[in-house]
């Protein structure tokens, strides 16, 4: 099954009549930004591999990791267990082990269809009740769905709804949307470490993400919680040198859409990022995890 199916999946339940033929690229955040670093010189880009498919006038982009697991060994910083510390789930996604948000974004004369993860969003007063005091009076965040959030009665039956391939979308209720400009990143720090704004701003930037929290801790205790806005005056200088990094990545965008076009229809490519070099090679038949009927017919 390719990793775009629920994002597929997610967006046609909310609305059937979505329109994906108007985008130019549909991808993950995290294929952008090592693009990002690629065009931008970063000494810190690793090797890459993105595996590239058109469907109709549309590139689909499809992350991917030499291995889809990580073994914990050792220290690996506190980033997931403060996140489920400082936080407080939404009713209905108890058992939900991660978030997504689909937005459109114009990348210059590109328009760009981007799946990314957040974390936590900033709450409503309306989703708490009395249950609730103590524990939002110690978060002050709110872990939100992409797309939806859940309603207070828990008792009422969530809706399944079948969708492509045997995914099944879980409803809550009522459906709302979570504010884009309440979303929020979180990241945690030793409080003598520094952020990484010339790694961290360009992933915000994408995503426009409108909050960095930075949890700084003393050898595992938390004191402090730094709130910074992505548009604050503070962020102008890391804005100007994301711009700037933004416009050569449109250039290199531009350049293997281009190249991707020229092959011929249902060829799946690979674009592979090696030894500071970008090239795009054609995948033999039946390799990688290409989009299947259920995606490619959108685009007929």
């Amino acid at each position: 099954m390719s990793p775009l199916i629920p994002l597929f999946a997610a967006i046609d339940d909310m609305n059937p009549s979505f329109n994906f033929k108007q985008f130019d690229l549909i991808t993950d955040r995290n294929n952008l930004r090592k693009l990002l670093r690629w065009a931008s010189g970063s000494p810190d880009e690793k090797d890459f591999r993105i595996d590239i498919d058109v469907a109709g006038t549309t590139c689909l982009f499809t992350r991917l990791e030499a291995q889809n697991t990580d073994i914990v060994q050792g220290f690996m910083g506190y980033g997931h267990e403060y996140e489920k510390a400082a936080t407080r789930v939404t009713r209905g996604c108890e058992r939900a082990t991660g978030h997504h948000r689909m937005i459109s974004i114009d990348i210059g004369e590109l328009k760009v269809l981007l799946r990314f993860t957040i974390e936590a969003c900033t709450s409503s007063t309306n989703d708490t009740n009395e249950e609730d005091d103590l524990l939002a009076a110690f978060s002050g965040l709110g872990i939100g769905g992409a797309s939806v959030s859940s309603s207070r009665d828990t008792k009422k039956p969530q809706a399944t709804v079948p969708t492509v391939r045997g995914v099944t979308i879980r409803q809550t209720t009522p459906r709302k949307v979570v504010p884009q400009a309440s979303l929020i990143e979180l990241k945690t720090r030793a409080a003598r470490r520094e952020i990484d704004w010339a790694e961290v701003y360009p992933q915000l930037y994408l995503s426009q993400t409108a909050f960095l929290y930075i949890a700084k801790h003393e050898r595992g205790s938390f004191n402090t919680l730094e709130k910074v806005e992505l548009g604050s005056k503070s962020m102008q200088t890391h804005a100007r040198h994301t711009q700037q990094g933004v416009a050569k990545l449109k250039l290199v965008l531009q350049d293997i859409l281009d190249a991707v076009k020229k092959e011929d229809v249902g060829v799946g490519l690979s674009l592979v990022a090696k030894d500071g070099k970008l090239a795009l090679y054609k995948r033999h038949e039946g390799t990688g995890k290409g989009p299947g009927k259920d995606i490619t017919d959108k685009f007929n």
